[in-house]
Parts: structure tokens; C-alpha cells; sequence
């Protein structure tokens, strides 16, 4: 087990201990790619650690939920990485 900043992907496993420090987990105006970093940084700023481990073994496709010719989705993800970047200047991350 490492301890590590950010996690990627698309399985994550908290303990009861972490949901407890971090609720609310998430920001719902988020979309896609930035869930992770955002995620990092809220846990650093509550004492909350990051493993990864390697005997767990997950397969993932990336990228199988969207397309670059996918207009709507580009814009989506510009509009989550100024959400992501708007919460972190505005806490204290």
C-alpha cells in the first residue's frame, strides 16, 4: 500500500471514517475528469489519506464513456474544470 495525492479511475473505496470527514463528497455541478483532483484536495484539507493499492485489481476502459466529437461533453468538462477551479480558490485546499 502507497499513500499518493490523487487517485484516477473509476473505483474508489472509502472507509466509514473518511465519508464521515469529507460528507459531502462531491459536487453535483461537476461533470466528469475533475471528480478526482477535486476529491484530492478535500481530502487534504480534512486529514484524510489517499492509498493506492496494488493487490486490488480493477479493469477499467478508459475513455469509454465519451468521444472528442462529442460536442456536448467538451463543453461539459470546460464547465467542470471552472467549477473545480473557482472551489479551490475559494477554499482554503
Amino acid at each position: 500500500m502507497y499513500r499518493i495525492f490523487c487517485c484516477h479511475g473509476a473505483f474508489i473505496i472509502f472507509s466509514a471514517d473518511s465519508v464521515n470527514k469529507l460528507y459531502p463528497m462531491f459536487d453535483e455541478q461537476m461533470f466528469l475528469y475533475n471528480e478526482e483532483l477535486y476529491l484530492a484536495f478535500l481530502c487534504r484539507s480534512k486529514g484524510v489519506n489517499i492509498y493506492y493499492t496494488p493487490l486490488v485489481r480493477i479493469e477499467h476502459l478508459e475513455g469509454a464513456s465519451t468521444h472528442s466529437g462529442n460536442e456536448r461533453l467538451i463543453n461539459n468538462n470546460k464547465q467542470s474544470f471552472r467549477i473545480l477551479y473557482e472551489h479551490i480558490k475559494n477554499n482554503d485546499f
